[in-house]
């Protein structure tokens, strides 16, 4: 037997141990690979303080980096900028900084149930800010903080990445096709996001499942009967945190 790195066992698995290089840009980066004699090499990797160029992390630091050069007005105003305030519902730009502080401002008084993503959807825009990453790093050394990350999003990757804890819960907002298609425009399937429970859940991830809100339209019995057969068809429903519904 031979531990190696698992970009070697990601290089020998996607590869057939045959001459080529594996790259891995997820929460970090990686390169590794070899030639047909075997000799091997690798970069990036060290560490997402100073290397993991290229990485989810790596990009969400890029991201806030220019949001407070297009704040400060050292380059030219963007979307970005837009997005940020739009997002974290900022009513000043400074207020970015801030919001880690005051949950733990708040954590020394009492504990704290926060639903960090309810307004927003952090995780459909991960791949640019990663600041859901930073949620749950957050959470994970703060034991009297329980975190509730809701979204509408396709997020198996991320679901791939990160460990079960017991203060991180992920609520997945739940629609019929027929109402994604007309209100939830560039949101994930129906069955992208059933995938993502089934996959949440066999990890053990603590799991809720929303019906907010549930929507008039018409043939609206048979639409969400639908819904709510091809749901419990594929999610065992005791398996779940909890589920709930506003009309």
């Amino acid at each position: 037997m031979k531990i190696v790195n698992d970009s070697a066992a990601g290089w020998a698995g996607s590869l057939g141990l045959e001459e080529g290089i594996n790259l891995v840009a997820g929460t970090g980066s990686i390169a590794y690979g070899q030639n047909k004699f075997g000799t091997e090499a690798r970069a990036g990797g060290w560490d997402d303080g100073f290397s993991d160029e290229g990485s989810c992390y790596w990009l969400g630091k890029k991201a806030l980096e220019l949001f407070s050069k297009e704040s400060d007005g050292r380059v030219k105003k963007g979307k970005l900028l837009e997005i940020f305030r739009y997002n974290f519902n900022l009513k000043n730009d400074f207020d970015l900084i801030d919001i880690f502080d005051e949950v733990y401002k708040l954590l020394q008084k009492h504990p704290v149930y926060l639903c960090v993503s309810y307004d927003t959807d952090l995780l459909a825009v991960e791949n640019i800010f990663g600041y859901t990453k930073r949620w749950v790093d957050f959470a994970e050394r703060h034991t009297d903080l329980k975190i509730e990350i809701r979204t509408k999003s396709s997020c198996e990757k991320f679901l791939k990445e990160i460990a079960p804890s017991d203060n991180i819960i992920f609520a997945f907002t739940m629609s019929p096709d027929e109402i994604i298609s007309k209100f939830e425009h560039k949101t994930a399937s129906l069955d992208s996001r059933i995938s993502c429970i089934e996959l949440a859940l066999d990890k053990g991830v603590k799991t809720r499942i929303a019906f907010d809100p549930m929507i008039y339209c018409k043939n609206w019995k048979s639409v969400y009967t639908d819904m709510f057969d091809k749901i419990t068809g594929r999610i065992d429903l005791n398996k779940l945190l909890d589920s709930y519904e506003n009309l």
